[in-house]
């Protein structure tokens, strides 16, 4: 996650991405680093990327609206 770690921590540097955003991101791709390589994935882990999924997206889309 070296790469995506560094861009999602420059986005939160010039304010793109708040702290909250950041941190979801990074533990979504974590998760999701895993699953593509063949880790087991929990699935309150699962549970937890669907219901914050959406609300992510939605804060994005209100970022957008307010630009």
């Amino acid at each position: 996650m070296q790469g995506m770690g560094r861009l999602l921590r420059e986005l939160a540097k010039i304010g793109v991405l708040n702290s909250d955003e950041e941190a979801v991101l990074a533990d979504l791709v974590q998760m999701l680093n895993a699953a593509v390589h063949g880790a087991e994935v929990d699935p309150r882990a699962t549970e937890w990327a669907m219901d914050v999924g959406p609300q992510l997206i939605e804060a994005f889309e209100e970022k957008l609206r307010a630009a």
